[in-house]
């Protein structure tokens, strides 16, 4: 059976990566994606194709939003693009070439119920069509172009499948190659990190925020986050941002038409800014925040830290559900997370992770571990063979086997 992955990368990380590797601008697209492969980052890699191959797919991804790399690939097939529609133009020639049985689409913000429609129409070798959705969405519309939705979050599937959409649960995975390619050898420096997003935008991490600052007002933590722009807020253009950001929403949301928002300067263009990118990061957070880290970086820095600090998304109130569990663990850092009633199927508490119910109870035994180092290495060492063992792309790979045999 073939498999199609529309893959994404974080927006962020497009800038990262090739900053870091100018030496890849001008390669084939053989060579770029062979090295952002190897860099490992979220959904921006062969993770699962590699694991699925074993199962008998012939599973192939693309990075649909990376340009450079895209526009590689349709230049070398011989397939014509827009500028102004480059996106959809080489992702319909992508799905063309491949003829898959399988198309799994990895972020739900790419592709319009209509395009999806027109694809299956063009591709009737389709038999199944996927989504995953691992955040919170307000209008769920975007899943009638899919014959299947996935989830990491319970809550999320429970929400889906009683607005009537198929959905499965699948968690996240750690890839044991990348053991091999971040120096296990270094001395773990950090005492204490948090590695990942801070997005305030309702439903994503406003406690999480809350919780960091409450955090830092007891000990040193060295937070890695592309969420917010660490910017200072006596930059009037920036302390404005807010205020501009608001008064747009507000004219959006009491009807005024786009073309009239479109002539106010500034007003038009705001109602697009991401919120996470409106208002500047906490003050008190501020002195703690380092550049956020991506694909190996990210794992690197994880391995380098005795103790990671995690707390999940808003909308996953009940259940343990992101990736840090799985990248953490699997790097054989010590992690510390909030409790979450279905987290002793996954890691054992206190054997195999650290949990806590309220942030003075963190941060209690993160003094603990950081004053035990016998007991906090057993403990992430025990997290890392449980991960190793039951939280592998391969082990999900055996899931979602299932899960294709049965709706197709």
């Amino acid at each position: 059976m073939k498999i199609l992955f529309l893959t994404h990368a974080y927006g962020k990380y497009l800038d990262f990566f090739y900053r870091d590797h100018p030496e890849i601008y001008g390669k084939s697209y053989k060579e770029q994606k062979k090295a952002i492969d190897y860099d490992g980052h979220v959904w921006a890699n062969d993770f699962w194709s590699h694991a699925l191959r074993p199962l008998g797919y012939e599973a192939t991804e693309y990075i649909v939003n990376m340009k450079q790399l895209q526009c590689a690939w349709a230049d070398e097939q011989g397939y014509s693009y827009t500028e102004d529609n480059w996106f959809k133009d080489i992702s319909a020639a992508q799905i063309e070439h491949e003829n898959p049985d399988i198309l799994f689409v990895t972020n739900y913000h790419y592709y319009d119920v209509a395009w999806l429609k027109q694809i299956r129409e063009k591709c009737p070798s389709i038999k199944l069509s996927i989504v995953w959705c691992g955040a919170p969405i307000e209008d769920t519309t975007i899943f009638q172009g899919y014959d299947l939705v996935l989830s990491c979050i319970p809550e999320l599937v429970d929400r889906f499948m009683g607005l009537g959409f198929k959905c499965e649960h699948v968690h996240h995975a750690f890839e044991p190659r990348l053991l091999d390619r971040i120096d296990a050898t270094t001395e773990q420096t950090i005492d204490l990190s948090f590695v990942g997003q801070i997005i305030r935008n309702k439903a994503y991490h406003r406690d999480r925020e809350r919780l960091l600052e409450e955090l830092v007002s007891q000990m040193h933590v060295e937070i890695f986050s592309p969420g917010v722009s660490p910017v200072k807020s006596k930059n009037l253009r920036v302390a404005l941002r807010p205020y501009i950001y608001n008064t747009a929403k507000l004219l959006d949301r009491v009807g005024v038409p786009k073309k009239i928002l479109d002539k106010i300067p500034k007003i038009g263009e705001a109602i697009n800014w991401p919120e996470e990118q409106v208002r500047p990061i906490s003050a008190k957070l501020r002195p703690y925040m380092k550049p956020g880290v991506f694909g190996l970086s990210m794992f690197q820095t994880l391995h380098d830290s005795k103790i990671t600090y995690n707390n999940h998304i808003d909308v996953s109130p009940r259940s343990a559900s992101n990736m840090r569990l799985f990248e953490a663990t699997g790097t054989g850092t010590c992690l510390v997370t909030d409790w979450k009633e279905n987290l002793p199927e996954l890691l054992e508490p206190d054997k195999e992770v650290v949990t806590y119910k309220t942030i003075d109870e963190c941060a209690e035994k993160i003094r603990w571990l950081l004053d035990h180092s016998t007991e906090r290495e057993a403990i992430a060492k025990a997290g890392q063979v449980r991960t190793l063992k039951d939280h592998t792309f391969s082990s999900r790979a055996a899931l979602l086997d299932d899960i294709f045999k049965r709706y197709t």
